[in-house]
């Protein structure tokens, strides 16, 4: 089975569409890295959901957070905290795995979040409270 790229409706693919987009326009680009580790988040929070069929509330008791804030996260639009990034790791047993960000995530084990910019998020979170 072939497996296509996502395509916009202007016919281009999604991630070309979005990587010439944070080319043309400075804006576009830091808003893209604004919200890229929300929307990863946002993705594990989703897959995990869906792989162990729980709902949005169940989620939010393992988690101890209210269900609109697990809506919240799912949603992608809400930069997390890097507590808030923990107790989800922690909550799913996963770990994190410092990376480029051209590595998938199947090369990993199941239990391991590729993410590039957690440890970043993480930094920024401690200067703040400095």
């Amino acid at each position: 089975m072939i497996t296509r790229a996502p395509v916009t409706p202007i016919g281009e693919d999604v991630s070309e569409h979005r990587s010439r987009k944070a080319r043309e326009n400075p804006k576009y680009a830091a808003a893209v890295e604004q919200f890229r580790l929300a929307e990863q988040l946002a993705r594990l929070i989703i897959s995990y959901r869906m792989e162990h069929d729980l709902t949005q509330k169940q989620v939010a008791q393992m988690l101890n957070f209210t269900v609109p804030e697990v809506s919240r996260l799912e949603s992608g639009q809400h930069t997390p905290s890097g507590k808030t990034i923990e107790r989800v790791l922690r909550a799913f047993s996963k770990h994190v795995a410092f990376v480029d960000d051209d590595v998938a995530q199947d090369e990993y084990a199941p239990n391991v979040w590729v993410n590039p910019t957690v440890e970043h998020a993480v930094q920024q979170q401690r200067l703040q409270r400095a």
